[in-house]
């Protein structure tokens, strides 16, 4: 039987599919977004956005991808 190479035995974590990023919005300025809109615009598939609580003036639109 053929010993496994340390760098074999690293392809499996090389091939991992990437996190999903967590985009907070906090009214205040403590997240990485002021606005909501913001934030869902800049969201990929996967990722999570995060309201704190606050005010947020203005609506939200959340357009179909595919």
């Amino acid at each position: 039987m053929k010993a496994l190479t340390p760098l074999a035995l690293l392809f499996p974590l090389t091939a991992a599919p990437g996190l999903a990023d967590v985009l907070v919005v906090d009214a205040g300025g403590a997240g990485s977004y002021t606005s909501i809109q913001d934030a869902v615009n800049d969201a990929a598939q996967g990722d999570i956005v995060l309201v704190r609580g606050g005010v947020y003036p203005g609506s939200v639109t959340i357009a179909a991808q595919s």
